[in-house]
């Protein structure tokens, strides 16, 4: 059965990742899968060297559970706010999708 498409606001789809997920992805308990890689535009204002990079990511089951989006920095670790930036989530049968706010 298709997922229903759901608009949410960004400022809430990252409240409910970081209350749902973000803990659970800090203790590494997600596998991360690579969606899309470039090069961060220049007003996100990230040090030469930083990826744009966005990440399918799955709990243990193998349950796609959403994407975010981090800058990650030439040492490995987020640059910008140094937190995941949800961009869809899936909650039961629906998929929210970030819309601006």
């Amino acid at each position: 059965m298709p997922l229903n498409n759901v608009r949410v606001k960004e400022s809430a789809l990252r409240l409910l990742f970081n209350r749902k997920y973000l803990a659970r992805f800090q203790r590494g308990e997600f596998t991360l899968v690579e969606h899309w890689r470039g090069v961060p535009h220049v007003r996100a204002y990230q040090p030469p060297g930083t990826k744009s990079i966005i990440y399918e990511f799955y709990d243990r089951a193998g349950d796609k559970l959403g994407k975010f989006h981090v800058y990650e920095l030439p040492d490995g670790t987020y640059g910008g706010s140094g937190q995941p930036d949800p961009k869809e989530l899936i909650i039961g049968r629906n998929r929210l999708i970030a819309s601006p706010d």
